[in-house]
């Protein structure tokens, strides 16, 4: 498909592979009134749009290695009669990641007015011009392991001039090569903007500077970044981290009453405000600086023990700089963040602030199911679930719109799920799946394996062979709802890769034994019961087998999968309970260790290993014995118990199956009111350590609109 007549892709000339490059492309077109105007676009990470200096769009969706998706925009309603001017802010991270690919940058770009083009990009940059961003600190740290860099900037008056085509020092453009283009196949947004609802806390700080104290996160260290990408602390122009770590807190005192919409805050002044839930966007924000002065937005999904928001409690940098001269500026951030609780502190000066917030992303795509139940708890509930998908099919399905913003399999099987339940479609659930099967292969990856989560980068070659099968799972379920023969056509090579690759790893009874990479079953202690042979993955492994046999016609796959269950069953089943794993031992012997977990008691029954007619007595223990917010059980008679990611998941989707309506509902009361209620979301785990805002967790609402 032809998307630009006449737009080459280029980039600021000499920057093409440096990191964290923010550039700025201006257009200044003419409009009669009434005229359509529409941009093209698209580049190797992101872009913001803006028309008149107004946001108008940020995009592309993302997608597979190699290849790059064009957004069409229609900017009408943006523009006025007469003089416009359309301006991108582009950043290019340039650096291993698993939000945005670890591309070269550049950027292609074409305006048309009635049809005609009036704009486009291209080497002598004579319609579209080119400059480079002076006030977005380039040489910070990470904003995590798995996201790229975190968002300082250096502001002064007339800093946003280049996105009205003003007072702009112009750079020269280099062309870059051309790149396969595909459609964006998938809703734009609107970013309505979302408000504070509270102020919960005023406090005073200081800013310690002999502070010593160094942030030790895995991303920040020297020879992980050698591996990851992003600057090493001597190249630093600054340390997020450790300006964070010196601010120290010297007054908090809780408040509870409504937000105006205005702070005014001098230095050592600081606010705690609260959003009605957790959301997602960028930080907006107007200030007016009365004297030069620094303010710092962290934000987080909780408080913690102090009543307090800790910014990087989350491993990551969960706060946005802005040094800033006097004068009044209009501040948008470029990266969007999570958001429950917002702390502004001022360091110096005076600062007044209006409309800060969040303009909000979330899924385009509408919520059409209606949830008909009455009961406000499981209402609660549900519009969690809600929340949890929206804020996690932006573009692709994600795990969490904080940590990774990551495409994650496993997790999407079951978003895959609520999506459908929820807006009838699974638009976002065909992007991720259709980046996994574009590529011919993975970067970093050996043949045969998937990425434990796409698009991203696995410098460290780390992947979960479990997530390959859950991915198979997911894309039967897929086909099934959608009837997309075209993605089944797509999928096949690698399908078929990931077979033959499985099958090096069967042992002499035919289950996996031994697998590589990070072998996961789920967050608890099936995870260091994963080697040598694990029942759990076996298990799965027949459940994918048998999705492959349907989905590609191959009858043997179903008599190979009956083997392995039954295999599982003669192994792993002593006494009532399925064992996770068998140890090979120095004379060539598998033993079956004593370790149990709840959790692959669920693999069982749910990949048909298991089932009620011969295994009632164990499913009666499971549903008594293990139906709340259990501690670690360590007893020889007593199963490890099993978390939300993604034990308890299983579970809920087990009562469905067996159609237990009644211990369903009370038992998705049980464990994920509590979430509800202190977020407004569901969480990767059964307590706040990890995020409070996980997509996998939004199936409990589509479990919720069939059983309520």
């Amino acid at each position: 498909m032809e998307f630009f007549a006449k737009a080459q892709p280029v980039w600021v000339r000499g920057k093409r592979f440096e990191k964290n490059v923010t550039a700025g492309f201006t257009a200044k077109v003419n409009a009669e009134k009434g005229q359509r105007v529409e941009v093209k676009i698209t580049c190797s990470a992101y872009y913001h749009l803006y028309v008149n200096g107004v946001h108008a769009a940020y995009g592309p969706a993302r997608c597979a290695h190699g290849f790059y998706r064009v957004d069409v925009l229609d900017l009408t309603e943006f523009v006025v009669p007469g003089e416009n001017v359309i301006a991108a802010e582009v950043n290019c991270p340039n650096v291993n990641s698993f939000f945005w690919l670890n591309q070269p940058g550049f950027v292609q770009m074409e305006v048309s007015v009635g049809g005609e083009i009036a704009a486009f990009t291209e080497k002598t940059g004579e319609t579209v011009l080119c400059c480079l961003s002076q006030h977005r600190v380039q040489k910070c740290e990470r904003y995590s392991f798995q996201r790229p860099f975190c968002e300082s900037y250096v502001l002064t008056p007339g800093w946003e001039d280049w996105k009205l085509g003003k007072n702009t020092e112009i750079m020269p453009q280099q062309p870059t090569p051309c790149v396969p283009l595909l459609e964006r196949d998938f809703p734009a947004f609107r970013f309505p903007f979302i408000a504070p609802e509270k102020k919960v806390a005023e406090g005073e700080v200081f800013f310690d500077k002999n502070s010593t104290w160094h942030y030790a996160e895995r991303h920040v260290q020297e020879e992980i970044l050698a591996c990851i990408g992003g600057y090493q602390r001597k190249e630093l122009t600054e340390s997020l981290s450790d300006e964070l770590g010196a601010i120290k807190t010297v007054k908090n005192v809780p408040c509870e009453e409504f937000f105006c919409g205005k702070l005014n805050l001098k230095d050592g002044q600081a606010v705690i405000l609260k959003f009605a839930g957790e959301n997602c966007g960028f930080l907006t924000a107007k200030l007016n600086c009365r004297e030069d002065a620094t303010v710092y937005l962290c934000y987080d999904e909780i408080l913690d023990e102090n009543g307090d928001v800790n910014p990087l409690r989350f491993s990551i940098h969960a706060a946005v700089k802005l040094k800033m001269e006097k004068g009044q500026y209009d501040f948008l951030g470029a990266d969007p963040v999570g958001v429950h609780y917002l702390k502004v502190v001022c360091i110096g000066g005076e600062c007044e602030i209006e409309n800060l917030g969040l303009l909000e992303t979330a899924s385009p795509v509408p919520i059409t199911a209606k949830f008909e139940g009455k009961d406000a708890e499981l209402m609660k509930i549900y519009a969690a679930a809600v929340a949890n998908f929206r804020q996690n099919a932006f573009d692709v399905l994600t795990d969490c719109p904080t940590r990774e913003r990551a495409g994650w399999t496993c997790d999407s099987f079951f978003t895959g799920r609520a999506e459908y339940a929820m807006t009838g479609k699974n638009e976002s659930e065909k992007l991720l799946l259709q980046n996994y099967f574009l590529p011919e292969s993975y970067p970093y990856l050996e043949k045969g394996q998937m990425p434990m989560c796409y698009p991203a980068d696995h410098a460290d070659h780390n992947f979960i062979p479990n997530w390959m099968l859950w991915l198979v799972l997911e894309l039967e379920e897929y086909v099934g709802r959608c009837g997309d023969k075209q993605m089944l056509a797509l999928a096949k090579p690698h399908v078929e890769e990931a077979l033959e690759y499985f099958g090096r790893f069967e042992n002499e009874n035919g289950l996996l034994e031994k697998l590589p990479g990070w072998v996961f079953v789920e967050w608890s202690k099936c995870n260091d019961l994963t080697q040598d042979v694990n029942y759990p993955s076996s298990a799965l492994y027949a459940g994918a087998l048998e999705a492959v046999a349907r989905l590609y016609d191959r009858p043997e796959l179903f008599e190979k999968a009956r083997k392995i269950r039954e295999e599982i069953r003669k192994e792993a089943l002593i006494d009532g309970h399925f064992h996770d794993r068998a140890l090979r031992g120095e004379d060539g012997k598998l033993r079956v260790t004593e370790e149990v977990t709840e959790t692959a008691q669920y693999y069982m029954f749910f990949f048909d290993v298991a089932d009620l007619e011969r295994d009632g007595a164990l499913w009666d223990e499971l549903v008594k014995e293990y139906a709340g917010f259990e501690k670690e059980r360590i007893s020889e008679d007593k199963m490890y118990p099993a978390n939300a990611f993604i034990g308890k998941a299983l579970r809920m989707l087990l009562f469905d199956r067996f159609g237990q309506k009644e211990e369903l509902l009370s038992q998705i009361r049980t464990v994920y009111l509590p979430m509800a209620e202190k977020t407004g979301t569901l969480w990767e785990n059964l307590t706040t350590h990890a995020s409070c805002n996980h997509g996998f967790a939004s199936v409990i609402g589509a479990l919720l609109l069939k059983n309520a």
